[in-house]
């Protein structure tokens, strides 16, 4: 699937298989199961993609970012410079901005992916953190 937009720093791959929502960093690699646990690294100023990587997923009809989670000692943050944006008109692709002058100290921010597939309307709720490394 051809990207499109600005040229993203990170690209977050999606695919709907065995009735849950996998992702991968690469489109041609391993895919494993999205969890409310999974984590993705950004460094500040990074543009970020989430794109359908097959027909799997029909669009994505939403995504929600600074979210926090009960019970969790995170320092949780607003990341976004720009918050996620359908950046096509299928809905196969969608981007935001993280802050350019975010602190260097471990961060996250949780979102909600919200998902259409054959099945119906879905939904998951992941985990960003600014920087990629502690």
């Amino acid at each position: 699937m051809k990207s499109e937009g600005a040229n993203p720093n990170v690209v977050i791959y999606l695919k709907f298989m065995e009735n849950d929502l996998y992702y991968s960093l690469e489109q041609d690699g391993t895919y494993e199961v999205l969890t409310e646990t999974t984590i993705t690294g950004v460094d500040p100023g990074n543009t970020v993609q989430w794109q359908c990587a097959d027909d799997s997923i029909q669009q994505i009809t939403s995504i929600e970012v600074n979210q926090s989670k009960p019970g969790s000692d995170r320092n949780w943050q607003d990341l976004w410079l720009e918050l996620p944006v359908k950046v096509d008109p299928a809905g196969k692709i969608f981007q935001a901005v993280v802050k350019p002058d975010a602190p260097g100290t471990q961060q996250f921010n949780g979102y909600t992916i919200h998902y259409t597939t054959a099945e119906g309307e879905m939904e998951k709720d992941p985990i960003i953190k600014n920087p990629k490394q502690p």
